[in-house]
């Protein structure tokens, strides 16, 4: 009976650990936003992926999460904020804006 605690126990303690890291896509220090203008174009939460390629391009970079999330990372250079598209399946959840671009 202990050796079955021991062994729930590491396998919760895993877990944890495991979505701990991955849910963390986002820094504390941006700010959340309602949508995102890309080249004249209007991005909003609940978009698809299509439509944010169609409006901005292919992202800077991208962050795949668990559960089938992803991060997008845009930089418009310097005189833009850089922005962060999280995406949960083929949909927009969260967007948000950090300091300027390089």
């Amino acid at each position: 009976m202990m050796k079955k605690r021991g062994v729930y126990f590491i396998l919760l303690v895993s877990l944890l650990l495991i979505f701990g890291q991955n849910s963390s896509l986002f820094a504390a220090d941006l700010n959340d936003v309602d949508s995102l203008t890309c080249h004249g174009e209007i991005v909003h939460i609940g978009d698809t992926k299509s439509d944010v390629k169609e409006k901005c391009g292919e992202p800077t970079s991208l962050k795949r999460g668990s559960w089938g999330s992803e991060v997008w990372f845009y930089d418009f250079g310097p005189d833009t904020f850089v922005h962060y598209i999280k995406f949960v399946g083929d949909k927009i959840e969260r967007i948000q804006s950090g300091g300027y671009g390089s």
